[in-house]
């Protein structure tokens, strides 16, 4: 089965603000001296020290800003990581056989913020609680009405304008006192993993958060997952985004919704990850998409209770903030089809979605035209987030060019509306079946050739390869996709590392409860 992406585009009342810097609380007293010996040494405790250790650390006599930034830099950009995140960076390219993939991949017209190019730091220092800016842009962007033609770019996963600021702790919108985009802002810690680009381009601002891994990198416990996301800002008369969009937040994998601090392993702490734009007043207007902070997909509306970060994994969403409309339309879970989508005979195309009210209180109500000829509906909820459980299946019956309308209205004054169409063409082809052969499970210096079934025009593999058989190392959960005549077909599967070579052991058996045997082992070098 198929899965659709959609996103949607949405307008929020104006209103102006100013952004604020907030002070950095030590978390405990605590000596240079002290700090050191805690670690065992300076290095280790500009990585494993909490931030009121850091505050403390940064006020020793022989302490050396320059210095810590280049240990943190070479730690991060050692062969070993460097190859880990070429590796990431195939799986994401791969991606780009997608329709209406929203992900653009930095390129060198991109400026990576290296560990040096922080222009305020504090907490625990660069690559964790630091902003750089302001940075010019080639136009002004509007954010509640009024226009700016400057940004910042905070450490915490977000945009912010009139000022930048250091704040770990996310507050829901609208109470949040900065100007802002927030792609998601969260406690990041890119000291061990993880980079943040931007691209100033003549129609939009681009900001890639990659792999960025969450606070405290290297304490001990500490368990290492990624996040990876992109926010897009256009300028006033700017065309780039589709519907009269201004901001696009794209997200890949979402792996943790938490820092360390007050949570454990990424999840469940005292202040739930936001995404979406607001002011720096507090008030209304502010737009928010969920507060995430559970492992797992679980969603009930931008704000109802905590949500599962798994919900944002290869979402996509567009809205205005420059407009005067009080009423936001109703937020659709996946975006407008770029192109007309092909489906083979017996090919099913998962049409399920949702639609969010953004505004508390609202409802939302979904109508679908027109049933029947391959399209099937097998439920419609009406509520403050609306779902649809829907298919499309191509059959010799439904050949040809034909168009699927959902459109998803909210009970505000006015009416928001929302619609999709989605163009669809069944073809008279038929989709073999996809498999994957190979050894799925090998030891840690050995690899594998895996092979895709044949049949198939085209092969795209998750890691990267790009041919029908390929060789393959690394533990992972991966698919291979395979195209014909514009059908597509996906296979997901597990590969799994032993972390030991399996030893030959070669003994009598069977024997006597009463006897004994002897147990050779061969090719080794160690024996426990």
């Amino acid at each position: 089965m198929r899965r659709l992406f959609i996103t949607t585009s949405f307008v929020v009342v104006t209103l102006a603000g100013f952004a604020q810097m907030i002070p950095v609380n030590a978390e405990e007293a605590a000596t240079p001296e002290a700090v050191i010996e805690k670690y065992g040494s300076f290095d280790d405790a500009v990585f494993k020290a909490t931030r009121g250790e850091l505050s403390a650390l940064r006020t020793w006599e022989n302490y050396d800003e320059r210095y810590v930034r280049e240990l943190i830099w070479e730690r991060k950009n050692t062969p070993e990581k460097l190859e880990q995140a070429q590796l990431r960076k195939q799986q994401r390219m791969s991606r780009s056989f997608e329709d209406c993939n929203c992900w653009v991949e930095p390129t060198n017209e991109y400026t990576q913020i290296t560990t040096n190019m922080w222009d305020e730091t504090g907490g625990a220092g660069a690559d964790v609680d630091a902003w750089l800016g302001p940075i010019p842009m080639n136009g002004t962007f509007n954010l509640f009405g009024t226009e700016h033609a400057q940004f910042y770019i905070t450490s915490k996963g977000t945009i912010s304008f009139g000022a930048g600021y250091i704040d770990w702790t996310p507050n829901d919108f609208p109470a949040a006192p900065y100007n802002q985009v927030a792609g998601y802002w969260s406690d990041i810690d890119i000291r061990n993993q993880g980079s943040i680009w931007y691209n100033v381009t003549d129609e939009a601002v681009f900001v890639n958060f990659i792999d960025v891994d969450y606070y405290n990198a290297e304490a001990g416990g500490h368990t290492a997952r990624s996040n990876t996301f992109q926010m897009v800002i256009s300028y006033e008369g700017s065309n780039y985004l589709e519907g009269g969009a201004n901001v696009e937040l794209c997200y890949l994998d979402m792996d943790w919704a938490h820092g360390d601090v007050g949570g454990s392993g990424g999840f469940n702490g005292p202040n739930p990850g936001v995404c979406g734009a607001d002011l720096s007043t507090g008030a209304a207007p502010g737009l928010q998409l969920g507060r995430f902070n559970l492992n797992s997909n679980v969603y009930d509306g931008p704000n109802g209770q905590e949500d599962g970060i798994d919900w944002l994994d290869n979402r996509v969403f567009r809205f205005n903030v420059a407009s005067a409309d009080v009423n936001i339309a109703p937020i659709g879970s996946f975006s407008t089809p770029c192109d007309t989508i092909t489906v083979c005979l017996n090919d099913t195309l998962d049409l399920g979605m949702s639609f969010l009210s953004p505004e508390p209180g609202q409802t939302t109500t979904i109508t679908t035209s027109p049933e029947g000829q391959g399209f099937t509906v097998f439920g419609n909820t009406t509520a403050n987030t609306a779902v649809l459980d829907a298919i499309f299946v191509g059959s010799l019956d439904n050949l040809g060019y034909q168009e699927i309308i959902i459109t998803a209205t909210d009970d505000g004054s006015p009416s928001g509306v929302t619609e999709l169409v989605v163009p669809i063409n069944v073809i008279d082809t038929e989709l073999p079946p996809l498999t994957v052969d190979g050894e799925l499970s090998i030891c840690a210096t050995e690899s594998s050739v895996l092979a895709a079934s044949d049949g198939f025009d085209e092969y795209l593999w998750s890691f990267g390869c790009d041919t029908q058989d390929c060789e393959h190392f690394i533990e992972g959960n991966y698919n291979v996709t395979a195209y014909l005549d514009g059908c597509v077909a996906n296979r997901e599967f597990t590969f799994s590392v032993a972390a030991f070579d399996l030893l030959d052991i070669t003994y009598q058996n069977p024997i006597c409860s009463t006897d004994s045997s002897f147990a050779s082992v061969s090719d080794s070098e160690q024996y426990v």
